[in-house]
């Protein structure tokens, strides 16, 4: 198989707007709050980087998808059997992230900056398994799983999900 293209792009004046229908690695990263655009269904593994106030949008098809973005949008264009992977980062407080995907994805939500609602929206049963910190408010649907340790969801606002599956139990919450 051909090497992926390599796409890599960066501003400090204005957004970002990619469009390719080529598998690509693309890395864009704008330093002044601008919005990014990635449009690259054929794509396995984009970053998309912002500040402040700026929006992430990405449609690719998601081995690995990274955002730092006060909002992001994510579509996953699944078409293979490589789990997704998805990292994503705020850039302050009220961030969120909607996910729209067909198949299971794990979402590591970032120690430091972490994003504070996690949508998911799936077009099948997905089991969506989050790591590293926890969000304040999870919104799912019919066919959404939330899955991960008891840190990631107590306490917490779960809504619309099919169910949470709980991987790993605080020993302090049981009782005899």
């Amino acid at each position: 198989a051909a090497a992926a293209t390599t796409i890599d792009v960066e501003t400090t004046s204005g957004d970002i707007s990619i469009t390719t229908d080529v598998d690509s690695n693309i890395d864009a990263d704008s330093s002044i709050a601008g919005d990014i655009v990635i449009v690259a269904a054929l794509s396995e593994d984009v970053v998309a980087n912002t500040t402040g106030a700026g929006t992430v949008t990405v449609t690719a098809k998601g081995n690995a998808i990274t955002t730092v973005a006060k909002t992001a949008t994510i579509n996953v264009v699944e078409s293979d059997t490589t789990a997704t992977d998805i990292s994503v980062t705020g850039t302050g407080t009220a961030d969120s992230v909607t996910i729209n995907l067909g198949d299971d994805a794990t979402v590591t939500n970032a120690a430091a900056n972490a994003v504070e609602t996690i949508t998911v929206n799936a077009t099948a049963a997905a089991v969506v398994t989050v790591d590293t910190t926890a969000a304040t408010t999870y919104v799912g649907d019919a066919n959404t799983t939330f899955a991960g340790n008891e840190a990631m969801f107590d306490g917490k606002t779960v809504t619309g999900a099919a169910e949470v599956q709980i991987t790993t139990l605080d020993t302090s919450d049981l009782t005899d």
